[in-house]
């Protein structure tokens, strides 16, 4: 399988941090943040990865080149500007021809991936979203895709920056089928939190889940204070 790890972000919200470097080579725990991103996918068998650039873009190139270096490969997809998660996606269709991950690059996580692609092939969806329970996984504490689930542990509801809708949160982690391109539009500005999801949702299309394990954790590094919660955990588990 292949994996798209989502990595064009300027990070102003990591600001002074992201002043001269892409938020994706903030350091958590002695390496960049798409490092982590790296290891996981190839932990679990991935070699060919896709990595969006836009802000600092030749950094982020420079320091991975062709990922021989991490034991993968690395084919990047440079943005002009930014096109949201799925416009993303959507620019490099012609990459995925199967089931493929999308990993968001500004999470550290030690998402299951193999457990992941499990789930969404006993799921028989088109996506199937990894989600944890903010009251039950070690996280960052901030939690934006808020997700009600039915009976048979698909999405009934999912809505982004809802806090109170539910403890059940999107975890950045994903697998999707080819067949998610023809919910995403060509050339535009296209997100998957607030576009696709509630498009497919809208159409009765089912949305899979895979719920962490208690083991399984994610930290979003997308600001200062999910920045400083990632650092603090792995302090205290050294």
């Amino acid at each position: 399988m292949k994996a798209m790890i989502l990595a064009a972000g300027e990070g102003t919200r990591l600001r002074p941090l992201t002043d001269n470097i892409p938020k994706v080579l903030v350091e958590i725990n002695g390496k960049p943040i798409l490092e982590h991103n790296i290891d996981l996918a190839r932990q679990y068998g991935v070699r060919e990865i896709i990595i969006n650039v836009c802000y600092k873009a030749d950094q982020i190139m420079d320091y991975f080149q062709d990922g021989s270096k991490f034991g993968v490969s690395i084919v990047y997809s440079r943005e002009e500007e930014l096109l949201g998660s799925a416009g993303a996606v959507k620019k490099v269709e012609k990459e995925f021809t199967e089931p493929f991950f999308l990993l968001y690059g500004d999470n550290v996580t030690n998402c299951n991936l193999e457990n992941l692609l499990l789930a969404h092939q006993k799921n028989e969806t088109i996506c199937t979203m990894a989600i944890h329970d903010m009251t039950k996984n070690k996280n960052s504490g901030i939690g934006r895709g808020r997700v009600l689930l039915n009976s048979d542990r698909s999405v009934k509801e999912f809505m982004e920056n809802a806090d109170e809708m539910s403890s059940l949160v999107s975890a950045g982690s994903y697998v999707l089928e080819p067949e998610i391109f023809k919910y995403i539009p060509e050339g535009q500005k296209y997100d998957f939190g607030w576009d696709v999801f509630p498009l497919l949702l809208r159409d009765n299309i089912k949305i899979g889940t895979y719920q962490f394990s208690q083991e399984e954790y994610v930290f979003g590094c997308d600001n200062i204070e999910g920045y400083h919660r990632t650092q603090d955990f792995f302090t205290n588990i050294k």
